[in-house]
């Protein structure tokens, strides 16, 4: 059995990925052993080379299936303790996965561990969340200039945790899932994403589902870079997508408006 497994889902961005898994082999692994898949959901590029430059095995999917299905595709391959869900956009720095599954070792009614990110300028990402809301879904997709009404400054304050001391470890409702560190066993029994969401969404939802039995935590001891092009910001089609995802979430869990 690994310590660790890591899955990254892979849509026509291998370069990307080529950068995240260089910088996964220089980190300080330790006695960490580390079991490694690249999920494939592109039919126009390739990535089955990879398995030639690094110690990985590539899942090559008949369609683009989405980001929580194509990570749900290593479910059945796992042979580890704790899995790691990753984006491709992650640059890996020092011996944070050592230091993580340390981190769920030590703490056992944690179910969600992730790191504190950062962007390439050293600048704090706001990844960490409270409850999905109504009101988060009219603040995103609202005209700019609504942004400055009071109460969405200070939902918005709150809803992303400004509020929260980031120097130790603290709880979240959920926590955007460019990078989560979760116990194999849970992932399994929890049948990993709801593959309903086509992408968006299924991170709180995951989170949500952890938070029933146990805790999803940020130790911030724990650094990573996080490229993050906040895509559905610029994208009509992802827009409605994440919209759409959204809505999907609301009709699973209720409509919680504040």
């Amino acid at each position: 059995m690994f310590d660790l497994s890591l899955s990254i889902v892979s849509y026509n961005n291998k370069h990307t990925i080529e950068e995240c898994l260089d910088s996964l082999y220089k980190t300080q692994l330790g006695k960490l052993t580390l079991q490694v898949f690249i999920v494939n959901n592109s039919q126009t590029e390739r990535c089955e080379d990879l398995e030639k430059k690094y110690p990985v095995k590539v899942i090559q999917l008949p369609k683009n299936e989405g980001f929580g299905k194509g990570h749900n595709a290593v479910l059945t391959y796992l042979d580890s303790k704790y899995h790691a869900i990753v984006n491709p956009d992650i640059i890996f720095t020092g011996n944070i996965l050592e230091n993580l599954v340390e981190a769920l070792q030590n703490n056992p009614e944690v179910g969600c561990a992730a790191p504190l990110m950062f962007n390439e300028n050293g600048i704090q990402q706001d990844v960490y969340r409270r409850e999905i809301t109504v009101i988060d879904l009219l603040a995103r997709y609202a005209p700019k200039f609504c942004q400055s009404f009071p109460f969405i400054k200070k939902h918005n304050y709150l809803h992303l945790m400004k509020d929260v001391s980031k120097d130790k470890p603290f709880e979240c409702e959920f926590i955007q899932g460019s990078f989560l560190v979760v116990p194999t066993q849970l992932l399994k029994k929890l049948n990993g994403f709801d593959d309903r969401y086509f992408m968006y969404a299924e991170d709180a939802d995951l989170c949500k589902r952890i938070r029933q039995t146990h805790k999803v935590m940020c130790f911030p001891e724990c650094k990573i870079i996080h490229k993050w092009e906040k895509a559905s910001h610029k994208n009509f089609k992802l827009c409605k997508i994440h919209f759409a995802s959204l809505v999907k979430y609301f009709c699973k869990w209720g409509w919680r408006v504040w």
